[in-house]
């Protein structure tokens, strides 16, 4: 059996995001002509561009922080899940010992507010649902495994595995 494996998934950027960054690029290229117009006229147009320049950092720092990556990382011992942003930050999202895993299965029609989501599109075929017990409740994770990922958790979970498909 694999001692370690690790699997990307890119993520689509939402449109929302893309919207934020380029209103961030407007606010810049509107500061930058109000500094080029007190430049030539009058300096109390830079004052203008106060706001326009503190929007763009608010723009840029909600951008920064969309979700273009997840990593699902298999040990013996635990799954780890963590996401990268599009500023390269990664960030372990959780770490699931195999000991805890109630079940896992295809993403059951039913999603709940308190699920932890590790793919882009819940709706894929391929989505699946890790059941866990932390702190005493149970959690659930939605991720997206490859076929050998998938096939690692397999072998490690036994009965714990299930596999079928929606019609």
């Amino acid at each position: 059996m694999t001692e370690s494996y690790s699997q990307s998934l890119e993520v689509k950027i939402p449109s929302s995001k893309k919207r934020t960054l380029f209103a961030g690029i407007f606010s810049v290229m509107l500061a930058l002509g109000f500094v080029i117009v007190a430049g030539t006229v009058n300096w109390l147009f830079a004052l203008a561009c106060v706001p326009f320049l503190i929007a763009a950092v608010i723009c840029f720092a909600i951008y920064s922080f969309a979700i273009k990556e997840f990593i699902y990382s298999f040990s013996p011992e635990r799954l780890v899940v963590a996401c990268t942003d599009v500023s390269g930050r990664r960030k372990r999202m959780l770490s699931v010992l195999f000991f805890d895993v109630e079940h896992m299965s295809p993403l059951s029609l039913l999603v709940d507010e308190g699920d932890i989501f590790a793919t882009d599109d819940a709706s894929d075929k391929n989505v699946f649902e890790l059941a866990f017990s932390a702190n005493g409740k149970s959690e659930r994770l939605v991720f997206e495994p490859d076929l050998y990922l998938k096939t690692l958790l397999k072998d490690k979970l036994g009965e714990k595995f299930v596999d079928y498909e929606y019609d």
